[in-house]
């Protein structure tokens, strides 16, 4: 589902504070996409994205375990 989707569904479902929502979503993707890319390693993936080592420490290290385990 595209972001305009997940907006609309939000909408008709009447959801509070969309705005804070998504971006926390697409926040997640992109972190999770660059810590992915460069197998855990937190410095470039940091530096990738432009985000301090210690905002994608705090954001995603729980998801990325399992990630790598399955690889």
């Amino acid at each position: 589902m595209d972001i305009e989707d997940r907006v609309r569904c939000m909408i008709i479902a009447k959801e509070t504070d969309i705005y804070s929502k998504i971006i926390a979503e697409v926040e997640d993707k992109i972190i999770n996409t660059a810590l992915i890319h460069f197998y855990g390693n937190q410095s470039e993936a940091s530096r990738a994205i432009n985000i301090s080592r210690s905002t994608l420490k705090t954001n995603k290290l729980l998801f990325l375990k399992p990630i790598l385990l399955a690889q």
